[in-house]
């Protein structure tokens, strides 16, 4: 998504798919995140975050990638509790490798610390006036600590930022993995399970925007049209669209992953928001554009190269 977000978890992401596709090519995936197959937790650097409801029952509320050991790429609005304040690190937890987290509550990792970073900004997030989803620079990202290593877990590798156009090219499949619903009418407090899948990007993407205009009587009427929007800017991307697998809530702060031609997924983007249906796609933080803040953060962590010349 996306908890906060708002994805689905098949997803992933946008929750979510199983591997990448090539480039230039429009299938979708016949894994859907709303109503797709689980996958296997222990084969990606996927996470679970959980945090206590209201009734002092943890649960899984968002999603989030290992970077390392010890460090867990996720969304900011994952990590800001009311009047938006960081959650306390002894609040939340972490579940790794485990494709049904709920069910097994007792192995989850403690948090060290939780930095967001400086310049978020939850206004941003909201819709346009006029009801689309547009990108923005909120600067969705966040780190958390785990208190002790994450042994034997996936870690994921990021994409360099010199290769951003190889990847971003139109009509490729990108693969979105989480632990969100499977519908954006789902209860939240429905048991979450890990699930990938691939959603496409395109270099525009289009969403149906309203505008209010005075007919010939007088009288102020909606009128809806559809306006192509580009796909990428500096931090952002859009990925998905009607009839492709989508993230859900619970997704947020999940891993969004380019496939090289020989097999290897690349961390491109994490979950931020979508439009609340989880049917159209959604927006993701661009993560190699955040590679120096990362670095000043979590430390040294493994980048990997993605050349136009060879595919």
């Amino acid at each position: 998504m996306k908890n906060t977000r708002f994805i689905q978890p098949l997803l992933v992401s946008v929750l979510l798919l199983a591997g990448c596709g090539t480039q230039k090519t429009t299938t979708p995936s016949e894994l859907k995140i709303i109503g797709g197959s689980p996958a296997d937790a222990q084969l990606y650097p996927a996470v679970a975050l959980v945090r206590p409801d209201s009734e002092g029952i943890d649960y899984v509320f968002c999603s989030g990638a290992l970077i390392s050991d010890k460090m867990v790429l996720t969304a900011a609005h994952c990590s800001l509790g009311a009047q938006d304040r960081v959650y306390a690190a002894e609040t939340v937890g972490v579940m790794v490798g485990d494709s049904t987290p709920e069910k097994h509550l007792d192995k989850r990792l403690r948090v060290k610390s939780i930095t967001v970073h400086p310049s978020f900004d939850r206004s941003k997030m909201a819709k346009d006036r006029d009801g689309s989803i547009r990108l923005n620079e909120v600067n969705d990202i966040a780190v958390w600590e785990l208190a002790t290593p994450a042994t034997g877990a996936q870690i994921a590798e990021v994409l360099a930022a010199k290769d951003l156009d190889s990847v971003f090219v139109d009509q490729t499949l990108v693969t979105i993995m989480g632990f969100g619903q499977r519908s954006a009418w789902e209860s939240p407090w429905t048991p979450h399970e890990f699930a990938v899948a691939e959603t496409i990007y395109r270099s525009t993407y289009s969403q149906r925007i309203t505008n209010v205009v005075i007919n010939g009587g007088g009288i102020p009427v909606k009128r809806y049209e559809l306006s192509n929007l580009p796909g990428r800017i500096q931090t952002e991307f859009y990925a998905g669209a009607a009839k492709y697998p989508d993230t859900c809530k619970g997704d947020s702060g999940g891993p969004v992953f380019a496939k090289t031609p020989q097999g290897k997924l690349l961390l491109i983007g994490i979950t931020s928001r979508g439009s609340g249906t989880c049917e159209v796609g959604g927006v993701y933080t661009l993560v190699p554009a955040f590679l120096p803040w990362i670095e000043s953060v979590a430390g040294k962590f493994n980048l990997g190269e993605y050349s136009a010349e060879s595919r």
